[in-house]
């Protein structure tokens, strides 16, 4: 007869048993032998040891970013491991991560898996799908915005046009007097904006993209609209007009001063790109109070206009003497 004690309550008549622990801890295994001639005992003291497996264990900071996305991980488990490693679903090599802290960049949009496998010291392993991440599609600087037309209206009402970005929540647009000091003037999930600020001079815009994470793309292309200005001369002999011409679309392939003796209509073309400054000589004109100008640029497919300037005849006075 066989009796087995196995240091943890439990007992077998086997010849060879086999017996799982549950628990770790150290454990003393006796064989108790009779043959109904004679008893033998034998006891091995603390023979068995049982350690914890490894548990798992590991954090990031945030599931879910805008590619390029810096992921950033903590690794918790310390106890019973002699060997960390992870395999991140965008890639078949698993990684070996020694430190508690450490990143991974999934470069490309997608939902991906953090899988974490451990190695213990009686040579198990464990591994389980533990983290999911969801990667957005980003923008960053290299990325840009392109401004394809800056054109006022007749009631001198800016038209902001731009080509979109896949990838941008919203876009914020720019605006400078001077082209180099830019403040944000607003912010549109829309490809185009209408600024109803008065010109008082050119004035300069830049676009940029963003994205679910709050990053910006560069702008392009900095756009100004042509913008004219004049004075009266001479006593309404002449109009001396200035030009500022449209800049950020490259050489336009013409440009056509226009120009009215009324405020909006009908305007006929006054010289086929004209000198700056130009000089209007038919500016006064018999029963008109004012006359205004325009300023047609034509680029490749579409045409942009400058503001629409107006400049008041200068009121003479004629004194007949009796």
């Amino acid at each position: 007869m066989y009796v087995w004690t196995f240091g943890d309550g439990s007992t077998s008549n086997a010849l060879e048993p086999a017996h799982t622990y549950l628990n770790p801890g150290r454990y003393t295994v006796s064989l108790f032998y009779n043959n109904d001639y004679c008893d033998s005992t034998l006891v091995k003291n603390q023979y068995i040891r049982v350690v914890d497996a490894p548990k798992l264990g590991f954090s990031v900071a945030s599931q879910r970013g805008c590619a390029p996305f810096l992921a950033q991980f903590t690794d918790t488990v310390s106890l019973n491991v002699t060997k960390k490693e992870y395999l991140f679903s965008d890639s078949t090599s698993w990684k070996i991560v020694s430190t508690p802290k450490f990143n991974y960049i999934f470069n490309k949009p997608g939902h991906y898996w953090a899988v974490q496998k451990l190695y213990g010291y009686t040579g198990c392993v464990i591994r389980t799908d533990s983290i999911q991440l969801f990667v957005s599609k980003g923008v960053s600087i290299s990325d840009s915005i392109h401004i394809n037309r800056a054109s006022y209206d007749i009631d001198n009402i800016l038209h902001l046009h731009w080509l979109p970005h896949s990838a941008s929540v919203n876009y914020q647009v720019l605006k400078s007097l001077n082209g180099v000091n830019f403040s944000p003037l607003n912010q549109t999930k829309d490809t185009f904006l209408t600024d109803v600020s008065m010109p008082k001079s050119q004035v300069f815009y830049q676009v940029k993209a963003m994205d679910s994470c709050g990053s910006f793309s560069s702008s392009q292309n900095k756009v100004a609209p042509s913008y004219i200005a004049g004075i009266t001369q001479n006593g309404n002999e002449s109009a001396i007009i200035h030009q500022s011409l449209q800049q950020g679309f490259g050489l336009p392939i013409s440009a056509n001063l226009l120009g009215s003796f009324n405020t909006k209509f009908p305007f006929n073309l006054l010289q086929a790109d004209p000198s700056n400054p130009f000089a209007d000589l038919n500016f006064a004109q018999k029963d008109y109070l004012r006359k205004c100008y325009h300023l047609l640029s034509q680029f490749n497919n579409q045409e942009m206009y400058s503001n629409n300037f107006c400049l008041d005849y200068v009121p003479i006075i004629f004194i007949k003497y009796i």
